[in-house]
């Protein structure tokens, strides 16, 4: 939740000062959401739909995500939004890649709640 809009705003760095820091070409990226539970991490990554297809995840964010769920119960969710709607997702985690599919924030709100039911201390 932002709870200072102005605030948040003022927050957001410009990471381009470090390219020179970091090898290859890589650069810092932004997380937009996560959550950590004693069972795994969830992490979500909001992407615009400005046209008919489906958001396209840069390719070094695409792996980075991918390499992460490799390090224990790790889930990547991609949320794809047209204006204020979640009109689709892509799941990562251990079990690979979901691909694209249609989904509501109704169905984005299922799969966090089964998700964190399934990673919280078992029995709470």
């Amino acid at each position: 939740m932002i709870r200072d809009m102005g605030l948040y705003i003022s927050a957001i760095r410009d990471w381009d000062f470090l390219a020179d820091c970091l090898p290859r070409n890589c650069r810092i990226s932004d997380i937009d959401g996560f959550v950590v539970l004693p069972r795994g991490a969830l992490f979500l990554e909001n992407k615009n739909v400005t046209g008919a297809d489906w958001p396209q995840i840069p390719l070094g964010q695409f792996k980075a995500f991918r390499d992460l769920t490799g390090f224990g119960d790790i889930s990547v969710v991609f949320i794809a939004w047209r204006g204020e709607d979640v009109v689709g997702m892509r799941i990562l985690s251990g079990d690979g890649d979901s691909g694209w599919f249609s989904a509501s924030t109704e169905d984005l709100r299922t799969f966090v709640r089964r998700w964190a039911t399934e990673h919280d201390y078992a029995g709470t």
